[in-house]
């Protein structure tokens, strides 16, 4: 089962939470979805719109590869099931989409187990969660 925060975070407050995790890990900002492999791996959140509404975090010290797959006119990562991530899905303040969130799929999409150290990335998430818990806005 995975483990999930609800997440409604403004443009800069996606800032600070991406210096946030980087000023204790070398962390990789990888979106869900790109129309190339060199937009896959942005510095910073783009601005809310196409392409741009679910990102991952990849605290590189969980060693992994991600693996590009093209699909036509995008790219994404096929190996993201039991990969070390966690998934930030953007709320949509100019819309009606229901909260966002930030999620570890844990070992719910990982039938084989995972491959790197769960308790210590779930101390890690834990550590995300309650990040956007106190600097998000209440649902």
């Amino acid at each position: 089962m995975g483990r999930q925060t609800a997440a409604i975070l403004t443009d800069e407050q996606e800032q600070e939470l991406l210096k946030f995790v980087r000023r204790s890990a070398d962390i990789v900002l990888i979106r869900a979805a790109a129309p190339s492999p060199d937009e896959l791996f942005p510095q910073h959140f783009s601005p809310r719109g196409d392409w741009q509404w679910m990102y991952y975090l990849w605290n590189r010290s969980f060693l992994w590869a991600p693996e590009i797959v093209r699909h036509g006119d995008h790219v994404s990562i096929g190996n993201k099931n039991a990969a070390p991530l966690i998934e930030y899905t953007r709320h949509n303040f100019a819309g009606s989409e229901p909260v966002g969130r930030v999620y570890w799929a844990k070992n719910f999409s990982a039938p084989d187990g995972l491959a790197y150290d769960s308790a210590s990335f779930s101390k890690w998430f834990d550590t995300v969660a309650r990040w956007v818990r106190r600097h998000g806005r209440a649902p």
